[in-house]
């Protein structure tokens, strides 16, 4: 199915949240009869304001079975495996997601798709960058938070960043996918850690991909790109410094050392190389120069009596918090974790926290009864608790561990718990907590 197929007909829209939002508007534009769909009625205020305000009705998840409907976008948290969903299926009414649908209306040659555990955002944000620094027009869109339906038709290239639920129901491929890491998370969305890399690795596994750029020294993004059938040709990981040596890339290395490049700077270089040959070493400068580092992504945002604080609150699984505490080595470091269950695998990071020389500390947010934070304090040994996941109670404990030249993070490795909002309400709350310290000092 493509969004232009749907049209003139019964839509369930099911989250009114930004995506679920947007897709609404668009079905609504093609004469659609639309319908908003909750899991929780009394509670869901964003969808509660987006039926109101584009005058449809919004109806319970368990009325779902009963509508006279043609086709159901599902927003992204919204699993494609739910029960509901395969009785929808049972009755020859599909599903898919609002990327999903639009990529298949799209020509590929036009499309880079960024995806992986970690690190997506700031390279599907760079790829934006390094490309417009050429002149072309370029729109980032996806799960970095603009839906695809407000993409302007006349754009040269359009850099997609794309979540495993949004993969999971893709049916074509970018021309360019970028693979940054592959970790654990969503296994409850997901069901398993190996649907998990199954479904992120969809988006790249049908015939449009001309070109694949990832870390070829990642056993587990390797494996997991033969896993889905792609050809060996497309496995084309960034290019060695030999290669380099003989281009007009070259600069790039010379002026910054290959050995230091991060590596999702590494992969956006590429993945922008790619789709734009005539980039030049003056055009990547001026795009890393002028690049910010994207709110909530191991951000440096302040500092109290010499204590510095980093915003990571985005940092939602395991692999992500590891990579920020390998990067904050060269200081004592605070961690502060916790959030909402979703079955992940901690060992790896339990190890790290726990044998890590320059971890002073790691403050654990959760209530009584929080599953997470109550397998995590019987495995971690620097551990303080506090019995809430009140940020600012957890940001007073890390100040009362940390010393002069010291780095507090937080870094959650899990998502906010959903009654709590989401991760733009702890990074206000870290911020409010780092000004509220500095008052008192």
């Amino acid at each position: 199915m493509k969004l232009s197929d749907i049209t003139q007909m019964g839509v369930a829209v099911w989250g009114g949240g930004r995506d679920g939002r947007a897709a609404a508007q668009h079905c609504i534009a093609q004469n659609c009869d639309v319908v908003l769909v909750s899991d929780t009625l009394d509670t869901d205020t964003a969808s509660q304001m987006s039926a109101r305000e584009l005058n449809i009705p919004l109806v319970a998840s368990s009325q779902l079975a009963s509508l006279d409907i043609g086709f159901l976008i599902r927003s992204p948290g919204i699993s494609r495996y739910r029960q509901e969903i395969t009785q929808l299926t049972q009755r020859g009414i599909n599903s898919s997601n609002l990327l999903a649908l639009w990529l298949a209306d799209q020509p590929p040659s036009r499309i880079i798709g960024v995806t992986g555990t970690k690190g997506k955002s700031t390279t599907a944000t760079m790829i934006e960058q390094l490309l417009s620094s050429n002149g072309r027009s370029v729109a980032l869109a996806g799960n970095i938070g603009v839906p695809v339906t407000q993409i302007a038709d006349d754009v040269d290239t359009v850099v997609l960043e794309i979540s495993s639920y949004q993969a999971s129901d893709c049916t074509t491929s970018p021309a360019i996918g970028v693979l940054t890491a592959l970790g654990e998370d969503h296994i409850t969305w997901h069901g398993s850690l190996e649907r998990y890399h199954s479904d992120k690795t969809n988006v790249f596994a049908h015939a449009q991909l001309a070109k694949m750029i990832f870390h070829s020294d990642d056993d587990t993004v390797v494996q997991s790109l033969k896993a889905i059938g792609a050809d060996t040709h497309h496995f084309v990981s960034p290019l060695p410094i030999e290669v380099l040596e003989r281009s007009h890339m070259t600069g790039v290395y010379e002026r910054m050392g290959n050995t230091t490049f991060p590596r999702n700077l590494t992969l956006a270089i590429h993945g922008a190389y790619a789709m734009d040959p005539t980039l030049t070493p003056e055009h990547i400068f001026h795009a890393i120069e002028n690049f910010e580092p994207l709110p909530s992504r191991q951000r440096h945002i302040g500092s109290v009596r010499g204590v510095h604080f980093i915003d990571d609150a985005l940092a939602s699984n395991p692999l992500a918090t590891i990579a920020a505490i390998e990067r904050f080595a060269d200081a004592p470091l605070i961690v502060i974790i916790g959030g909402q269950d979703r079955t992940v695998d901690y060992s790896k990071l339990v190890d790290v926290l726990n044998t890590q020389e320059h971890i002073q500390g790691v403050v654990l947010l959760g209530d009584p009864n929080d599953a997470l934070a109550n397998r995590l304090e019987a495995l971690l040994e620097k551990c303080h608790r506090v019995l809430t996941h009140d940020v600012q109670e957890a940001v007073r404990a890390a100040l009362s561990m940390a010393t002069p030249g010291s780095n507090i993070i937080l870094s959650p490795s899990a998502p906010t718990p959903s009654h709590l909002g989401d991760y733009t309400h702890r990074s206000h709350a870290f911020h409010t907590a780092m000004v509220q310290a500095s008052s008192l000092s």
